[in-house]
């Protein structure tokens, strides 16, 4: 522009508007009203920057978004912009796979098949095998076998006090604690070097049995020759309490999740003692059948379980009423018993038939029998869940070797050679040295 005074040059000019408003800016120019176009510069320099007006879809276009070329009309400038975001391309996330929800960020069907089997074998070998010791106590040779589960051989055989009846594993599974039922003594045992660390003394409590390591370091033990149930600290090895039962035959125990209260059996005195191990002393008996000993609470310790092996029954109690709740017929001499960790199921070891009760825990009901070796002669005693519950270790006392049951299909998987009498059963993530 030129002539009649200071004005817009052509390169000050917007680019879009229509000929009758510049020829208005045009002649308020010329009449001099400079600030009026000083006003609205901003506002025509803004109008050079709007983005350019959406182009004209296509019939095919119109009907993938689902809609027609008739109701385009009614659309905004907001709808626009909103399928432009809608078409635009968008990363793909950890939710995204294929540009679909629900799959990982690493699309599969762009991986050949024999990228995906390395990937899968990388994985496999870059996840450290999950070690298995099993922890048989031999109260017949006084030692105790430790086995590799992967394996099924014995790497370990360690010498202990009289009579290993019980064993017990520490929370973090280094460290195995095994009773002498002929003495006074506990034995700890290093898994890792499969060596004795220290041997603690009990007396004047007398015959260790049933056994249970706490999660604070604490040990619970029965001591059935002084009618007393005993309290261990681990790490000093001193006896910190021990609580009289007033029963005879103080045989096996149980401890809450919180360890508060412990519950145990006594053979000769056809009850349970309830213990608060908080405040040292006995609450309660609660009666049972004819020589009480197999015992197991619940996971979420609102049951005790009780296993009478002279009148071949279970009996359950409500731990917060001491009520029996439910009485069972098992199997011939159930002298052990075992609750699996999802709390689903029971099982009774059952000495004289050599076999299992299996008991839905909700129905209370056997619900089937497994057979293991179906004979006397075989002594099966201990009976211990691995940490899945999916299989059982059964010691065939009698036999000197421990099975392997698989509890869905009934089948007795392998048996483990052991010592003389294997009786105790622990199990530890720890491998042992060979």
């Amino acid at each position: 522009m030129s002539g009649h005074g200071a004005g817009l040059s052509r390169d000050d000019e917007p680019a879009r508007l229509s000929s009758g408003r510049l020829r208005y800016l045009r002649a308020a120019a010329r009449a001099g009203a400079r600030h009026a176009l000083r006003r609205r510069l901003p506002q025509l320099r803004a109008a050079r920057l709007r983005p350019p007006r959406p182009r004209r879809r296509g019939r095919a276009e119109d009907l993938r978004l689902g809609r027609t070329r008739a109701c385009r009309h009614r659309r905004g400038r907001a709808d626009d912009r909103l399928d432009r975001r809608a078409a635009a391309p968008r990363r793909r996330g950890p939710g995204d796979r294929c540009g679909r929800p629900g799959a990982d960020r690493t699309c599969r069907c762009r991986l050949g098949r024999p990228t995906v089997i390395r990937l899968a074998l990388a994985l496999l070998l870059a996840a450290p095998a999950a070690a298995e010791t099993l922890i048989v106590g031999n109260k017949a040779e006084d030692s105790i076998s430790l086995i590799d589960l992967k394996t099924g051989r014995e790497l370990r055989r360690l010498p202990t006090a009289s009579k290993p009846h019980e064993v017990a594993v520490s929370p973090d599974g280094a460290l195995a604690a095994v009773v002498a039922y002929g003495g006074t003594t506990i034995d700890l045992i290093d898994l890792a070097s499969g060596k004795q660390l220290s041997r603690i003394d009990l007396s004047p409590n007398a015959a260790p049995h049933g056994i249970v390591w706490l999660r604070d370091g604490r040990i619970v033990v029965t001591t059935e020759g002084s009618d007393t149930l005993t309290i261990v600290d681990s790490a000093s090895g001193r006896v910190t309490g021990a609580v009289p039962t007033g029963q005879k035959g103080s045989h096996m125990v149980v401890v809450s999740r919180d360890a508060t209260r412990a519950y145990v059996s006594n053979l000769s005195s056809r009850s349970v003692s309830v213990i608060d191990l908080s405040k040292g002393a006995k609450l309660r008996d609660l009666v049972a059948g004819d020589e009480p000993e197999g015992i197991a609470l619940t996971p979420d310790g609102r049951e005790l379980w009780v296993a009478s092996r002279g009148s071949d029954d279970v009996r359950v109690y409500d731990t917060s009423s001491f009520a029996e709740v439910a009485k069972l017929s098992v199997g011939d001499l159930p002298i052990r018993l075992a609750i699996s960790p999802d709390g689903r199921t029971a099982i009774s070891s059952n000495f004289n038939g050599g076999d299992l009760s299996v008991i839905d825990v909700r129905a209370r009901k056997v619900v089937r029998t497994i057979p293991v070796s179906g004979d006397k002669a075989v002594q099966q005693v201990t009976i211990l869940f691995d940490a899945t519950g999916k299989r059982l270790y059964v010691a065939e006392t009698g036999a000197a070797r421990v099975a392997e049951v698989d509890l869905a299909s009934g089948k007795v998987l392998r048996r483990l050679a052991a010592g003389k009498g294997s009786d105790g059963l622990g199990i530890s993530r720890v491998n042992v040295a060979r």
